[in-house]
């Protein structure tokens, strides 16, 4: 019984997961089939077509994007830090395993800080579209 309440308890997220998947995708599409019924109906009765029915998807916001992996570098570079350091007067083995492992949270810095330049990148070529 104690082995099927660990398996339950470990496989419930991936299912979470999964299910959420699905019912994003499946909303997106009834969208898609929506709006395409309703270009078709246009199209028959020579009506205009709406100019909002096909909207632009939105840029990803890449200076959110960024902060949010810079905090996440540092977080998990702190995380590994402060827990080598709480281990070492127990398993030192452990400690030294997490000690190197702490430059782990510098790829997703190191990704948020690409994103943040982007973002300013981007900002100055529009200024400088905009001004032209």
């Amino acid at each position: 019984m104690q082995e099927l309440v660990t398996i339950v308890v470990l496989v419930i997220p991936f299912v979470f997961v999964i299910v959420i998947t699905w019912l994003k995708f499946y909303e997106k599409h009834k969208q898609n089939q929506l709006q395409a019924e309703l270009y078709v109906k246009c199209l028959e009765k020579g009506q205009p077509i709406p100019s909002d029915l096909f909207p632009r998807e939105p840029k990803p916001k890449t200076l959110n994007i960024g902060i949010i992996l810079i905090a996440a570098g540092i977080g998990i570079s702190l995380l590994l830090w402060l827990m080598s350091i709480s281990l070492s007067s127990f398993i030192k083995e452990a400690s030294t395993i997490l000690f190197s492992l702490t430059p782990v949270g510098i790829l997703p810095f190191l990704v948020g800080v690409a994103h943040v330049m982007i973002h300013f990148i981007e900002k100055k070529k529009d200024n400088g579209e905009n001004a032209k």
